[in-house]
């Protein structure tokens, strides 16, 4: 019995390790609609008690306990990215993990160029990786997968969201 304990203790490490949003502890996950605003950085930025925007948001819609379990499951598993991405940057929403009303954690999404920013590093993204030189390495295929893309497309249309993307 110590044995599946402590095998179950460390298979949930692991899962976690790999996947930092499944052991956060927030009361709620709100989901934050850039609208047309252009930036072509983050629009979030550190403050003393957690995150920040730096230019208000159109709107935010609170996810459902079910959505936000599929969600920070699909986050961290490797086969939610795998695909291509495009250079540029431009975030249209942003997932903000909150506590206590305070943005503790996020992630932002760019619909066009396929790419997601997290402020909790995810090995699940670290996929085709490619040396640049000098010791640093730029992971090519750590775009959305189709499925996923899929999922949050169908969220962001049930809250009438202004870029949505669709499976490619």
């Amino acid at each position: 019995m110590k044995i599946l304990t402590i095998t179950l203790l460390l298979l949930a490490a692991v899962c976690n390790a790999q996947n930092p949003y499944a052991a956060l502890s927030c009361d709620s996950v709100v989901i934050v609609d850039y609208g047309n605003m252009q930036t072509e950085d983050t629009n979030i930025e550190k403050y003393s008690n957690g995150y920040r925007f730096m230019h208000i948001p159109s709107k935010a819609k609170t996810l459902t306990k079910g959505e936000t379990d599929e969600l920070i499951e699909r986050i961290g598993k490797k086969s939610s990215y795998g695909v291509e991405h495009a250079t540029c940057y431009m975030p249209h929403l942003a997932v903000m993990f909150m506590k206590n009303g305070y943005a503790v954690e996020y992630v932002e999404v760019c619909t066009e160029c396929n790419r997601l920013v997290s402020s909790l590093e995810l090995e699940a993204t670290k996929q085709g990786p490619t040396d640049v030189g000098e010791g640093q390495v730029y992971y090519l295929n750590s775009g959305l997968s189709n499925d996923f893309r899929k999922f949050l497309g169908e969220i962001l249309t049930k809250y009438k969201f202004s870029h949505v993307p669709t499976g490619k």
